[in-house]
């Protein structure tokens, strides 16, 4: 869940590790970004149901959600697409009120693990998968501003006055 850079990553990495794919996001030019492959799929829930579209993609079951945005509703529902055994990764924030209920991972024996911040071994992972070309990161650079127009930079994210994802300064 989610089309920003977390959840650009995220995909690719799952791609890395072999898992086919299904990436939920709202910005279809941040969608189109995302290198899905034969069996992956690209969901834009502005444009469809994501639940049925997941049911039909994954008759079976989903085995592992990553929700990299922070959306409550979505994710209790998607619990209960998933199989037995499943997986959950949370690295969206959630808010104040960002609370769902436990006891509904227990029915299929579900994990939840909460990856907040970095270690060594992680970061030393990640890089790796940088420099053997497994993560793409250039390709989500939208925007790049000299360091003296920082101010502009941050507006263009915050007011989404155009499509953004990327956004570099330039030192």
């Amino acid at each position: 869940i989610g089309d920003g850079l977390v959840g650009q990553w995220t995909a690719q990495t799952l791609q890395a590790r072999g898992a086919r794919v299904l990436m939920v996001g709202r910005h279809k030019e941040r969608l189109e970004k995302w290198s899905a492959r034969e069996n992956d799929l690209v969901v834009n829930e502005k444009e469809c149901d994501v639940l049925q579209a997941i049911k039909e993609w994954a008759p079976h079951g989903v085995q592992v959600v990553c929700d990299t945005v922070g959306t409550v509703e979505l994710l209790e529902n998607l619990i209960l697409l998933m199989r037995r055994d499943g997986h959950i990764s949370s690295a969206g924030f959630y808010g104040p009120n960002g609370r769902f209920d436990l006891q509904k991972l227990r029915d299929r024996e579900l994990t939840l693990h909460a990856p907040a911040g970095w270690t060594t071994p992680r970061m030393d992972a990640t890089l790796e998968m940088i420099v053997c070309g497994e993560l793409q990161t250039l390709p989500l650079i939208t925007h790049r501003f000299p360091v003296a127009q920082a101010a502009q930079a941050y507006d263009l994210i915050l007011s989404r006055k155009a499509p953004v994802l990327g956004v570099v300064l330039d030192w």
